[in-house]
């Protein structure tokens, strides 16, 4: 896999670390290599995966910011092609003999396919609601949800936006994950793509992928309280409070909140962890969300999850 990127600023020592995953489409990331040029050539890659690569400048132990995702599929392994069988010799046929015609047998009817995937296969997921603007920072704010229309869930999963100017050129490649890990077969989640308007921006295009899991956990979160209402400097907030009615622990209790419009689209998307993020047998962690925007806001929901 062949990279490149715009160099940041010249600074002296200057350098960039490169963060790979492992083929799990940017579940864990392993730092790469290290190089002084604005290129890098990823070779130990197995054919037909999808990988995902960010890049961070640093001096000395100083790292920047991630830069955004990027990643593309490898070229599947080639089949290689079947080796012809010698045609056998015909040999001669013996006189027929007079026999009853036997009575047919009826054609078996074949198993229908199994509708659900095997794990670990790549699904192509829907963009179900999506929308544009400006924000008051003059960030270009991209939201919407992605659904999983198959009967098995999804993980893994990365939003790809590629961004076009009036005649047609693609001036941004960006790569997102929704706010929530895991999307149950049938299911929704949310996605925010925010980032500095490009010079020329005119259209974009999403689309969404991820692999088939049977390793999503069920989890017995239930959500105990909620609440929402807008403050007098004209934020949205949400708050409430999660509580965990398993028998095991659960970490990283993630709250992801979609803000929807009049017409049902997404508006606004954001996600927080609970406090404490780790909750015990029964206990139960607070939130609270706050949003600057929200254009014509009608309704909100949320979603919880975490890990065993």
């Amino acid at each position: 896999m062949e990279l490149s990127w715009t160099a940041s600023p010249d600074k002296s020592g200057q350098g960039y670390w490169i963060y790979g995953d492992d083929g799990t489409v940017g579940t864990q990331f392993l730092r790469l290599g290290w190089t002084t040029s604005t290129t890098f050539t990823d070779e130990s890659l197995i054919p037909g995966f999808l990988y995902i690569y960010y890049v961070r400048a640093a001096i000395g132990e100083t790292e920047s910011r991630a830069s955004n995702l990027a990643g593309d599929v490898t070229p599947p392994q080639p089949t290689p092609a079947p080796t012809a069988l010698p045609t056998p010799t015909a040999s001669p046929s013996p006189a027929p003999t007079a026999t009853q015609t036997p009575t047919p047998l009826p054609t078996p009817t074949p198993a229908p396919p199994t509708a659900t995937p095997v794990p670990g296969r790549p699904l192509t997921l829907s963009v179900v609601s999506h929308r544009r603007y400006v924000d008051d920072f003059g960030e270009l704010r991209i939201v919407g949800e992605v659904q999983n229309d198959f009967s098995v869930d999804a993980q893994a999963i990365v939003v790809t936006a590629i961004l076009y100017d009036a005649q047609g050129q693609s001036l941004d490649r960006v790569m997102v994950s929704p706010l929530l890990r895991f999307v149950r077969a049938g299911q929704r989640a949310p996605f925010l793509i925010l980032k500095p308007v490009p010079k020329g921006f005119h259209s974009y295009t999403l689309s969404a992928a991820g692999m088939s899991t049977t390793q999503a956990p069920t989890l017995k979160l239930t959500m105990v309280e909620k609440k929402q209402y807008e403050d007098q400097a004209g934020l949205y907030h949400v708050e409430g409070r999660v509580r965990n009615d398993g028998v095991g622990p659960v970490d990283r209790v993630l709250v992801a909140l979609t803000i929807y419009d009049t017409d049902g689209n997404v508006v606004n998307a954001e996600a927080t962890a609970t406090t404490p993020a780790r909750l015990k047998p029964g206990e139960a962690g607070t939130f609270h969300i706050t949003v600057l925007q929200f254009p014509n806001a009608q309704r909100y929901s949320v979603q919880v999850e975490g890990e065993p």
